[in-house]
């Protein structure tokens, strides 16, 4: 199966649980941290997933690294994550979770590409474009990819807007190839 439409359906599942219990901000936040936690640390993955180790040692760990640490709810999801051998979805299941968090809001989430960093006031006026556009909040998460040259790239909820300077230039390319000259 797709690990992008599994995580979802965990987050999806996940979302749906933690609405019932009113937990949705609480888990929210909580993935968050483990989000950043993996990022920093990716080892602990790792771990889980080495044969090396017994599982019973392993899901000790957990309890003992998260029990504290974030609610009774995400703990247990972390420990059915482990029990299905699903650990390497975390990261993915974090940012879906988010994104369902967010639509709830009535917020939607779009990723800028740029070559260069935005300047705050085309940032604000891009937002308030796309917010204008979708009809929802945006937040907006920008991304800095100097091959694109100039112009951006950006996505919103699962469309792609591509205005790249690089992308005109391969299509200008494409064209001039295609053309037959006698």
């Amino acid at each position: 199966m797709n690990t992008g439409l599994l995580s979802k359906k965990y987050a999806v599942a996940l979302f749906g649980f933690a609405r019932k219990k009113g937990e949705v901000e609480t888990v929210e936040n909580d993935l968050n941290a483990l989000r950043e936690f993996l990022k920093r640390d990716a080892t602990l993955i790792t771990f889980l997933e080495s044969p090396d180790v017994l599982d019973s040692h392993k899901e000790t760990l957990l309890k003992d690294v998260f029990g504290q640490r974030v609610s009774r709810s995400v703990l247990e999801f972390l420990l059915l994550l482990f029990r299905k051998k699903r650990m390497r979805l975390l990261e993915n299941i974090c940012d879906d979770f988010e994104s369902l968090a967010l639509e709830a809001r009535g917020v939607q989430r779009a990723k800028v590409i740029t070559a260069f960093k935005l300047r705050d006031d085309l940032r604000d006026s891009l937002g308030s474009a796309l917010e204008s556009v979708t009809r929802k909040k945006i937040v907006l998460q920008e991304e800095v990819n100097p091959e694109l040259i100039g112009g951006a790239v950006i996505i919103v909820h699962n469309k792609v807007i591509d205005d790249s300077v690089r992308t005109k230039l391969e299509k200008l390319r494409d064209s001039l190839i295609s053309t037959r000259v006698h």
